[in-house]
Formats: structure tokens, sequence, C-alpha cells
């Protein structure tokens, strides 16, 4: 929930001895058809990290038991005061994320179910990354 190098810690994935991955949110969003969401992640980079790609099925269950009610609005006050001009998450709409290869959707509020995603609407898009913070770079 803080936001580090142009992008949203979303979690702290692993943690060993040769440093930590951060599993990272971005912070820009799309309205997007599924067929457009290729040339999204294909085209995506904040500040030279490329290979961003949609959340998994556990992570959109992640982010939706983590960031509702008062820990979205604070995340979203956050984002404010980073850019007031970037999109806040949305507890209302349904976001993409990717199981088994299928899209599916979710809501940014507990409970919510995680359901297939149709091909005939649009859906929100926020596109996740997992970085690998080396200690060298920590403590160096």
């Amino acid at each position: 929930g803080t936001i580090w190098n142009g992008a949203i810690v979303a979690d702290v994935c692993e943690n060993d001895s040769t440093g930590t991955e951060i599993l990272l949110l971005s912070l820009e969003e799309w309205d997007a058809m599924t067929v457009q969401v290729d040339d999204i992640m294909n085209g995506y980079s904040v500040n030279g990290m490329m290979g961003w790609r949609l959340p998994s099925h556990g992570e959109a269950q992640m982010f939706r038991d983590r960031f509702c009610g008062e820990n979205r609005l604070a995340l979203n006050n956050l984002i404010s005061e980073y850019d007031p001009d970037l999109c806040w998450i949305d507890g209302e709409e349904r976001y993409l994320c990717d199981k088994d290869g299928e899209f599916y959707s979710f809501v940014f509020s507990a409970g919510k179910p995680i359901s297939q995603a149709g091909t005939q609407r649009s859906y929100y898009v926020r596109l996740v990354k997992v970085y690998n913070i080396g200690y060298s770079r920590l403590f160096g």
C-alpha cells in the first residue's frame, strides 16, 4: 500500500538472502475491452520496467480483500498525493484478471465474486509485475 518507483507496492512476495520480491500494481489504469489487453501489456513500461501482466486470480483475491473499505480509501489518498491526475481504484467497477489463460473480473471489495469476463463490455485494467529488489540495491 505504498508507492515506489512509479507503482503501488501491493505485496511483499518473498524475502530471502538475495533480496525481496515485491508485487507492483500499476498506477496507470485503462478502460478496455478484453481484445485490447495484449496491446496494453506489450506497450507498458514504468521507469524502464517492462513485462507487466494482468493480475492472477489469486492476486485478484488478495487485492479484493486487502484494498477494500478504509484500506482502499487510504491507498487512493496516496495515489492523489502522488499525482492528482491519476485514477483512483474504484470499489464498484470490475477489473480484469487472469485465471488459467482466461479473462476473469473482480471488484476491489471484500466478498464480491470473481467471475468470468465477457467480450461485449469494457473493464478497468491495472497491470502487475513481480520485481526483485536485491540487497545490494537496498544497502549498497
